[in-house]
């Protein structure tokens, strides 16, 4: 991808401008924000209290959009819908309806099997 895709997708999905090629989201008490930086993204994360956590980097070509219309590669899909799953909190603004319906009817589901699998019978 190249960068202003990667900041049209942000913008298109709960993202702000928050200063120079940075785009920032809340969630659950937690503001994430995307750096547009020399050759990659970066994905911070601002906890309560104001300590900064870099959660990921990537180049821009190993991002892409899904089918779902989800941004990939950079750490803001998956790991938000296994908190979903694990923590019951809601999905994240950024999280696509199309995702969303993926998740819950797909990769949920084949979680919970996999679990079942290994898990003692009662």
């Amino acid at each position: 991808m190249k960068p202003p895709e990667v900041i049209e997708w942000a913008l298109a999905h709960g993202f702000r401008p928050t200063g120079h090629n940075a785009y920032s989201c809340s969630y659950e008490g937690t503001e994430y924000q995307i750096l547009i930086q020399n050759g990659g993204y970066r994905l911070n994360r601002k906890a309560p209290g104001g300590r900064v956590h870099s959660s990921s980097k990537a180049a821009f070509d190993g991002l892409h959009i899904d089918e779902f219309g989800m941004l990939q590669g950079g750490s803001l899909a998956e790991a938000f819908v296994r908190k979903h799953w694990r923590d019951s909190l809601p999905m994240p603004p950024w999280i696509t309806p199309e995702y969303r319906d993926h998740a819950l009817n797909v990769m949920i589901p084949d979680w919970q099997a996999r679990i079942s699998r290994f898990s003692p019978a009662p």
